[in-house]
């Protein structure tokens, strides 16, 4: 087995044994969990369209919308995740728009933003929340390993090379579709 493959197999069972912790727990743990995740997205996105280094207030303002959502989601009130995550995204548009920036900014708030909240929201407090949250787990690993084990198998041109230059076309199409197969046989 490569070193690699060893090194991703004994990283996933250590967040997946996290996760499942977390989902389990659910409550103020899930939602911890759920914040976390929320914020590495925003970082991956500010990080892969070099938001950071193009426009520093930009990403300032985007870590702050961020912090406010995660602080709502944590100890705040829920309902007003989604019009406060509305309301900073209107003024990153606004401020994209008077600056005659680029999108990326306003698209990063969202896309954390609403992780976190649905992760959030879909795990509630109840044992349809746990279900709920372990059939979108088992459809995700099960993607995201069929996707590897079909890229490596198959091969064939890179999805986006300068973003992450080992995934392939057939990976992600295999992955999709595997992963697809995976959840209809557990609904």
């Amino acid at each position: 087995m490569q070193k690699e493959l060893k090194l991703r197999i004994l990283s996933g069972i250590v967040m997946a044994g996290v996760v499942l912790f977390a989902t389990w727990a659910g409550g103020l743990v899930f939602q911890l969990l759920s914040v976390a995740i929320a914020l590495l997205v925003y970082y991956e996105w500010s990080t892969m369209t070099r938001l950071a280094e193009s426009d520093f207030q930009a990403n300032a303002f985007g870590w702050l919308s961020q912090l406010v959502v995660a602080g709502l989601i944590l100890f705040g009130d829920v309902g007003l995740t989604i019009p406060v995550l509305a309301g900073f995204t209107i003024i990153s548009v606004l401020w994209v728009l008077v600056r005659k920036g680029g999108f990326w900014q306003p698209g990063g708030i969202v896309y954390a933003g609403l992780t976190g909240i649905s992760l959030s929201s879909i795990r509630g407090d109840d044992s349809v929340g746990l279900i709920a949250m372990l059939f979108i787990f088992a459809v995700v690993w099960a993607t995201d390993i069929l996707a590897y084990f079909t890229g490596r198998a198959i091969g064939g041109p890179k999805l986006a090379p300068l973003i992450s230059p080992g995934k392939t076309w057939s990976g992600a199409v295999g992955g999709a579709f595997l992963g697809l197969l995976q959840g209809s046989r557990l609904c």
